[in-house]
């Protein structure tokens, strides 16, 4: 019986090893955040961590085929109503999660040389999200 609870036990572990991690929470300011989601299961993991957080940003690049693909290395910028950055960062990953107090944002993000924009509200619960897309 020990012999078997101690199988058991490895292959718990060895399963447990094979799961996503998340990367480690950031903060800047009064904002937490994280970013990454390279690979199937650390992109399940984030959607599923996005609940835990009030913005959701993710980032795509489409191919002339209208394929898309993944974004990582994207330099985004939050800035709240009075138009103070509240977060300034680098994704590391197609997507970027982040708390932030409820209301509206303007959230710049960067790749292959183009800029893009969006105007986000967030709420007092849920997650907002946008996605930018470069072609």
């Amino acid at each position: 019986l020990a012999g078997a609870a101690l199988l058991a036990g490895q292959a718990v572990q060895a399963q447990n090893s094979e799961l996503p991690v998340l990367p480690d929470v950031q903060q800047q300011g009064d904002v937490q955040f994280l970013s990454g989601g390279i690979g199937a299961g650390q992109s399940g993991a984030f959607k599923t961590a996005a609940r835990q957080y009030r913005l959701m940003l993710t980032f795509v690049q489409r191919g002339p085929d209208g394929r898309g693909e993944f974004l990582a290395d994207v330099p985004v910028q939050i800035r709240n109503a009075a138009g103070q950055t509240v977060l300034d960062t680098v994704a590391q990953g197609p997507y970027l999660l982040a708390n932030l107090p409820a209301g509206t944002y303007t959230v710049k993000a960067s790749a292959n040389g183009s800029d893009k924009s969006a105007r986000v509200s967030v709420g007092r619960s849920g997650t907002a999200s946008a996605v930018f897309e470069w072609r």
